[in-house]
């Protein structure tokens, strides 16, 4: 009897040390369960499908991710009084953007002074940092509160890493610039109206939808508009990106007065890479041709590289929009068809498609029926056929959590 009290006694010590070694494991900052700080990869090949089994779980311990608002001081209407000084923050963390306020908070930071006028010392820290998305993002909510972005990095340019990681940002909100009076005094180098005044850093995997500016009298030096990237200079990179506006009758932007307006990029110095345009307008149905000096679907110009960079050329022509048309290698126009059946973009030399691109084009049959994706999209799954049947192929931890999810 006394044998089996101590057995017993040791069996129960044996699951308390199990159950507090387990606990220890997952609460660890370094546990590959904690996805907000540490990314999780799982190659395609450790994904069993039919027993949806994972294997072999890699983790990048030191990637850490945290959100915008934690670096903010904000007032009791959600504008910012100050930022922390972000001289702490290495080129292992991330700065998360999860909803429409946290896209205006990453313009406010970016620049010298805050909207209420407060000065901001550390916004040219804040070009060089590292940014991602946490989500797609509808920037409807964060515009109705009057919280409309101004262009970051037109005194320095944006130097840092912004990773979309796929995601959209829709409806983003331009705020409108009222007399040549506040552009003297608070914007006096500022020449690209667009989200990105400059860059010389790396802008990827991103998606723009449907993006609002208003803007009716050219102020001085302010002469060319875009709603992406003002001028990607020689350093710059942008990969990857789209800019998408089908609202019909009420898509383009309302940019008159002079302005030259371009629907991606005003001025290319750098390199722009697997990127498309496709819109109905580039300047909306009330903007006349005499009231913008010039319409470009995707750059003004370039003296940079362009590869596999393209703009729809059938959904313009069908809101019968006037444009100039590009001749710059590394850019094409295509029709919409084209963008239906992948007959052009992003494939190797053995006709695979390639990058992170998803189209109809990269799923079965039966899948591409139901997806119908009118344009490449930047989230997605990778699939791949086991004994004639067809299986979805995760790659990555996270992104199979944030499609179960939605």
């Amino acid at each position: 009897m006394n044998k089996l009290i101590r057995i017993t006694k040791k069996f129960m010590l044996g699951l308390i040390i199990i159950a507090v070694c387990l606990f220890t494991f997952i609460a660890s900052p370094t546990s590959p369960l904690k996805n907000q700080t540490n990314k999780v990869v799982l190659n395609a090949d450790t994904w069993n499908s039919k027993l949806a089994e994972i294997e072999n779980i890699q983790t990048n311990i030191l990637t850490k991710y945290i959100s915008i608002k934690e670096l903010l001081t904000l007032d009791s209407e959600d504008l910012v009084l100050s930022a922390s000084d972000p001289s702490s923050i290495d080129e292992n963390t991330v700065i998360m953007l999860n909803d429409g306020l946290d896209v205006y908070y990453f313009s406010e930071v970016c620049n010298p002074t805050f909207a209420n006028g407060n000065a901001n010392p550390y916004y040219k820290t804040y070009l060089t940092l590292n940014y991602t998305l946490g989500a797609d993002i509808d920037y409807e909510d964060a515009s109705k509160t009057f919280k409309m972005l101004r262009p970051i990095g037109w005194k320095e340019p944006f130097d840092g890493v912004f990773d979309a990681r796929g995601y959209t940002i829709s409806n983003i909100f331009f705020r409108p610039f009222e007399d040549i009076t506040e552009i003297q005094n608070d914007y006096p180098e500022l020449i690209y109206v667009s989200w990105f005044s400059q860059n010389t850093g790396t802008i990827k995997n991103l998606g723009i939808i449907n993006a609002n500016m208003i803007q009716y009298n050219v102020y001085e030096p302010s002469i060319l508009a875009s709603p992406f990237v003002g001028i990607n200079l020689e350093e710059g990179e942008i990969e990857n990106c789209f800019v998408q506006d089908l609202r019909k009758s009420e898509s383009g932007l309302s940019v008159e007065g002079g302005y030259d307006v371009s629907m991606f990029v005003s001025d290319n110095l750098g390199l722009i890479k697997n990127c498309y345009v496709a819109c109905d307008r580039i300047t909306s149905s009330s903007i006349t041709i005499t009231s913008a000096s010039s319409r470009h679907p995707f750059c003004d110009s370039n003296s940079g590289t362009l590869v596999d960079c393209y703009y729809d050329i059938d959904t313009l022509t069908s809101q019968g929009q006037t444009y100039t048309e590009p001749e710059y290698e590394g850019l094409k126009g295509l029709k919409t068809v084209q963008f239906l059946t992948d007959d052009f973009n992003y494939k190797n030399d053995d006709g695979e498609f390639e990058g992170i691109w998803y189209s109809n084009y990269t799923y079965p049959v039966l899948h591409a029926s139901y997806l119908k994706l009118n344009y490449p999209i930047l989230k997605g799954f990778d699939t791949t056929t086991v004994d004639n049947h067809d299986y979805f192929v995760v790659k990555d931890v996270v992104d199979f959590i944030e499609q179960k999810v939605k």
